[in-house]
């Protein structure tokens, strides 16, 4: 009866969830020289290490998950690890693995910042980023203001002249003068066919000289030779006045 009992009281307990319960811990971590204790209570995991990189502004912890789920609480000190902007809290990143990882802030005092953090199955390293470690605090890369671009006036291209062809200038033409036949023809002549021609009819009165012109050329000759008597006469006169 006895031995029935052990049996399925075996049984039973075999049968029953295994729960595991939060364990609390101290880890140590070095910064700058400095040893620095972090408080933490793990549940189905085990923190076997922590180291601090201060170019980061990170806490690295190294651990074991013994069960499923595995939930890790952590305390951290302000005054050793924080996460801030300007004055104001900032969230603290997580990243288990290489991947990043939710975590909750379940408390927050003045003092100390208190995280969450459910582990996967076979998680062997947890990053936690804040702003500020060991007295290094994270600085923001300055933002250099790129130089405002002037634009540069637009270059208006001048028309293209075109020259205007050289004009050649046309040789002048110079109409000759027609000369319009002369329509009078001298004595003895007669314009027949725009040509002064002999007039065969008053040819021969042409050739003979007027009957004035015949008047007046006997009245010269005689009064000539009158002249020329008288003064003959003087002269013969005068020589016989000089032989007397």
């Amino acid at each position: 009866m006895i031995s029935k009992t052990l049996l399925v009281t075996t049984l039973l307990l075999l049968a029953l969830p295994v729960y595991a319960y939060a364990i609390p811990g101290t880890a140590t971590v070095d910064i700058n020289g400095k040893s620095m204790n972090i408080s933490y209570d793990a549940e189905g995991a085990e923190v076997t290490g922590i180291e601090a990189d201060l170019d980061g502004i990170e806490l690295i912890f190294t651990v074991k998950v013994t069960a499923s789920p595995a939930t890790l609480e952590i305390i951290f000190d302000r005054d050793l690890f924080d996460s801030k902007f300007g004055d104001e809290d900032d969230p603290f990143f997580a990243i288990a693995d290489g991947d990043f990882l939710d975590l909750e802030e379940i408390e927050t005092t003045a003092e100390s910042r208190t995280l969450r953090l459910e582990l996967p199955q076979g998680t062997e390293e947890i990053e936690i980023i804040g702003t500020q470690l060991g007295g290094v605090t994270f600085e923001e890369p300055e933002v250099i203001e790129e130089p405002e671009v002037i634009e540069e006036p637009e270059v208006i291209e001048e028309p293209e002249v075109i020259e205007e062809p050289e004009v050649i200038e046309e040789p002048e033409i110079t109409v000759p003068e027609v000369t319009q036949p002369e329509t009078e023809c001298g004595p003895g002549t007669i314009l027949k066919d725009g040509v002064c021609v002999l007039d065969a009819q008053g040819s021969s009165s042409a050739e003979r000289p007027p009957f004035n012109q015949l008047i007046y050329g006997a009245g010269a000759g005689f009064v000539i030779a009158f002249i020329v008597m008288i003064f003959l006469w003087l002269i013969g006169k005068g020589t016989r006045q000089k032989n007397n």
